[in-house]
């Protein structure tokens, strides 16, 4: 079986989310690699977790958050700022298109093209990990959305050069607010940026 749902297995990572779908409240547990083709939509007063679990998702089609996701990945040590063992690698661009409330805590996630794309009010809280991008890990389409990275590893940051977002880069009076960002930090029109 691919993931679960408390104790009812699924054969795909799809088949969970569509069950999930059922309830306002779920967490899914990835029990093995698995592969993610068809692209799902979490609606909103929708609140969705899912668990890396140390396993492998490979993405051919992205998910839009409608409501409130969190992607985790349990085996993330507390003090490790990268995450944990496991990652969800996509091929598509982006691998996450956001419209309500991300949450990143300990996954590693990787894109052929953007990471995470935030639309209206859209908003992202990236309490550890990484994010890894062929292009821009966290791109926004709007001045009304908002991201906060409190530690974590950044290949890639870019907003949209006609728009406008809100960063907050570590969390005040932490003494693990490691933020590394590599490649490039390339924001245009802040409407804050707080490190």
């Amino acid at each position: 079986h691919a993931a679960a749902i408390d104790s009812t297995h699924y054969d795909t990572l799809e088949d969970a989310l569509d069950a999930a779908a059922a309830s306002t409240e779920q967490t899914i547990v990835i029990l093995n690699d698995t592969t993610f083709a068809t692209a799902k939509t979490i609606a909103e007063g929708i609140t969705l977790t899912i668990d890396l679990n140390g396993k492998t998702v490979i993405a051919s089609s992205a998910i839009t958050n409608n409501g409130t996701l969190t992607i985790e990945d349990s085996t993330a040590k507390a003090d490790d700022i990268s995450g944990g063992s496991g990652a969800w690698k996509s091929s598509v661009n982006p691998a996450i298109a956001n419209y309500g409330t991300l949450t990143i805590d300990g996954a590693k996630i990787s894109a052929n093209g953007m990471v995470v794309s935030l639309y209206d009010d859209a908003s992202m809280l990236m309490e550890s990990g990484t994010l890894d991008s062929t292009s821009y890990a966290i791109y926004s389409y709007s001045s009304k959305t908002n991201a906060t990275i409190k530690k974590g590893i950044i290949e890639s940051i870019n907003n949209f050069p006609n728009s406008a977002m809100s960063l907050v880069i570590g969390e005040e009076n932490a003494a693990d607010d490691t933020v590394i960002i590599g490649d490039r930090l390339s924001l245009n029109k802040l409407v804050q940026l707080t490190i």
